[in-house]
């Protein structure tokens, strides 16, 4: 009777610890998701200066040794919006007009996918990325001021889908 008393505790926390792993595993997906701005040499910002191009930068990074297909996350209507922060938030609108129409993105293992977008489109091919059109709204960079990007989204990655993931970045032109 004692030994069954003293077993009980520890089966169930052994199977605690066993469902615990599982569920564990079952979440865990081997993508990352980085949501950045970079100055137009490519380097990671978020201070500008005024009449300086911002380039918007989504960043899809496969950390597996297999192939991972991405299922297309377009239309997020607030995928690289830009709002002036005061008290009203001003939208700015976003720096393209259309997006991507494909069903999947393939990811090679240990490598990444960039969906890059300059505020002002410039003659650099490697800006387009996803970029089909320049917003026709705003053809000049931003005027000083402090902004916020944010978008939300959840992804789903060889079937399994992820939380809803919110990315935010705040910056300013100064």
């Amino acid at each position: 009777m004692k030994s069954q008393k003293l077993y009980t505790p520890l089966l169930t926390l052994l199977l605690a610890f066993c469902l615990s792993g599982c569920e564990k595993n079952k979440n865990d997906i081997p993508v990352d998701f980085t949501f950045q701005l970079l100055d137009t040499l490519g380097n990671e910002s978020i201070t500008f200066n005024e009449g300086e191009n911002i380039i918007f930068s989504f960043l899809v990074t496969n950390k597996s040794s297999k192939v991972q297909m991405v299922e297309n996350f377009f239309p997020i209507d607030e995928f690289f919006n830009v709002y002036k922060s005061n008290q009203e938030e001003i939208n700015f609108g976003k720096p393209y007009d259309g997006n991507c129409e494909i069903g999947y993105f393939s990811i090679p293992a240990n490598c990444s996918l960039e969906f890059k977008c300059p505020w002002v489109v410039s003659s650099d091919p490697d800006h387009y990325g996803f970029c089909l059109a320049q917003n026709q709204d705003h053809l000049d960079c931003l005027p000083i001021g402090s902004y916020f990007t944010v978008f939300s989204s959840s992804f789903n990655v060889d079937g399994s889908q992820t939380e809803v993931k919110q990315f935010k970045i705040e910056f300013t032109v100064k």
